[in-house]
């Protein structure tokens, strides 16, 4: 039986294609035919019927995928489309590189994090789900189906940036725990006006507004332990950041990304998180801190040569500044704040 709420996930990648209903079940029959799937023929009635909420069975989720992936040239999974076994892939850290798709995976997000208020409810992403979902974020470019412009206008972004302002402020004197709530129900709003759309011209400062607002409601969240969903409003932060034309703002995010994982125990994971930000970090000072952080973790892990060299990159940087004492090799890494002690958590 078809889903009263339908799947917005689906009807939205399907228009993005620019195809017909009829065209994208011949399409998909093709891809079984050749797969050796000759009893898998649907029509424009069952893509309608996928659409409005029906779920079709393997492997058709995955050939429907692939076919959507090749017209919009960016790959796809069965949960991007909402297709996955139980619903849309909220677990998943990866964000569908389409405007109102992904402001949709944010607005479960906050959902599940206000209300829901469960722990347990998303899994820590380590290793390569985790480095590739940051690497997509901050070399894929976005696509608005959404033509409205209802979302935001000059006052909303004015007040939008002067909200975001007061709560980093709050954030870096005291500590956001007393804000995080306010914070991720300010994100969850945020995640509504731009699925009604946001008018061309003030499309760089809404998310660059966006991210600034992501980037401390991580953090807020880190320090309250809840590390799934701080990494993702991280992730929505460097999305954000490269739909602003920012990618240092969302390798700066991504550096973030790394204090977590040195906390939690995961450095390989941190130094690939680096090795990310490294690629894509294009200002001078942005690159210095990069390397910054790549030889303290290296310093942590007692690997000094590897640390001497990140850190004499860091310090020839043009633009560095004066030179900072270099962390002890086979130390601990205590630099940045993702090592202080979420609140709430026994020591």
């Amino acid at each position: 039986m078809a889903s009263r709420s339908g799947n917005a996930d689906l009807e939205l990648w399907i228009a993005a294609t620019g195809l017909s209903h009829e065209e994208i079940a011949r399409r998909i029959a093709a891809a079984a035919k050749a797969r050796g799937h000759r009893q898998i023929a649907p029509d424009a009635t069952h893509i309608r019927r996928w659409i409005d909420g029906e779920k079709p069975r393997p492997p058709v989720p995955v050939l429907l995928a692939e076919v959507l992936s090749d017209v919009v040239k960016q790959p796809l999974t069965p949960g991007d489309l909402g297709l996955a076994a139980a619903g849309p892939e909220l677990d998943s850290v990866q964000l569908p590189l389409l405007t109102e798709t992904a402001a949709q995976a944010l607005a479960r997000w906050t959902q599940m994090d206000l209300f829901m208020n469960r722990r347990d409810t998303l899994k820590l992403a380590v290793g390569a789900p985790l480095i590739l979902s940051a690497e997509r974020m901050l070399g894929g470019t976005a696509r608005a189906l959404n033509t409205t412009t209802k979302g935001f206008d000059a006052d909303t972004v004015t007040a939008l940036e002067a909200v975001t302002a007061f709560f980093t402020t709050a954030d870096a004197s005291n500590g956001g725990g007393l804000y995080r709530s306010a914070i991720v129900a300010q994100l969850a709003e945020v995640a509504r006006r731009i699925q009604d759309g946001v008018p061309k011209s003030l499309k760089t400062p809404v998310f660059a507004a966006t991210a600034d607002l992501a980037a401390p409601a991580g953090w807020v969240s880190h320090d309250a332990g809840r590390y799934p969903v701080a990494q993702r409003f991280w992730i929505y932060g460097i999305y954000a950041a490269g739909e602003a034309g920012q990618r240092d703002r969302g390798v700066e995010i991504v550096t973030r990304m790394s204090h977590q994982m040195i906390y939690l125990g995961h450095p390989v994971d941190a130094l690939g998180l680096l090795g990310v930000a490294a690629k894509n970090a294009e200002r001078p000072a942005t690159r210095a801190r990069v390397a910054s952080q790549t030889g303290r973790v290296h310093a942590a892990l007692g690997d000094e040569r590897q640390a001497d060299t990140h850190l004499g990159a860091a310090d020839e940087t043009p633009g560095r500044g004066a030179r900072r004492r270099r962390p002890r090799v086979g130390g601990v890494l205590r630099r940045g704040r993702a090592l202080r002690r979420p609140c709430g958590l026994s020591p």
